[in-house]
């Protein structure tokens, strides 16, 4: 923690949000605003959002507030969790949000009957990958990579992501897709990943290069979200 002349702080810690657990992750306080940072994700919340700071477990942080396109947030910090809260108050972030106005999240956030119906044909894909043996094409055993089941996976989260229609459909009524956008970033992540080390493959790069080249691409799109985060603080 490093606290600073012009009541700023900032602490290092892991971050909990949207069923995903992030780490390393940046939480920086000033007197009106907290914004929490780590490679992929960027949460900023004001006074007027945020209706408290509560200790949970041995060494996390609950921050309560009223961002419904939010998922829940906790954040636990390297240092005492007890001296986190106490600077954040040193701070001079005060909440000011009601306790009331702090979105409701029990129950299930999606249409379960709608995810299996889109999951079904998805498996179907990763059949098929399996039946069309894509080791006869490459030596380097490609087909554990299933390249239209990843593809169809990358798809799907990218599609519930940013296709609005699509949202609605899967989504529980009163529910916001930014709930999601952890779990649906990875999925992204992942199956992006391996879906394009696949086609490389099959397009006869070996197996070693492909991996190489799709951490190399991997880590310039990181780095230019990491930096379009920073600018916009």
């Amino acid at each position: 923690m490093q606290q600073q002349p012009n009541s700023v702080a900032t602490f290092k810690g892991s971050l909990s949000a949207g069923g995903i657990t992030t780490y390393p992750v940046t939480l920086t306080v000033t007197q009106n605003q907290i914004t929490l940072r780590s490679l992929f994700c960027k949460y900023q919340l004001e006074r007027a959002q945020v209706a408290d700071i509560e200790l949970i477990r041995s060494n996390e942080i609950l921050i309560k507030h009223t961002l419904i396109e939010y998922p829940s947030i906790r954040f636990s910090p390297s240092i005492n969790a007890d001296e986190t809260v106490m600077q954040i108050r040193n701070c001079g972030f005060i909440p000011s949000a009601a306790l009331e106005d702090v979105p409701e999240r029990e129950g299930l956030l999606v249409r379960l009957p709608v995810i299996i119906a889109m999951i079904i044909p998805v498996g179907f894909l990763f059949f098929l990958d399996r039946q069309l043996e894509w080791t006869q094409v490459h030596s380097y055993q490609v087909g554990r990579y299933s390249p239209l089941g990843t593809s169809a996976l990358f798809i799907l989260a990218f599609s519930i992501r940013f296709i609005p229609v699509l949202r609605d459909l899967i989504l529980e009524s009163g529910r916001h897709v930014g709930e999601l956008a952890p779990v649906l970033n990875s999925a992204m992540l992942a199956f992006g990943f391996l879906s394009i080390v696949s086609i490389l493959m099959l397009l006869g790069t070996p197996e070693i290069l492909a991996i190489s080249l799709c951490f190399g691409l991997f880590w310039i799109v990181a780095m230019i979200i990491n930096k379009l985060n920073i600018d916009d603080h």
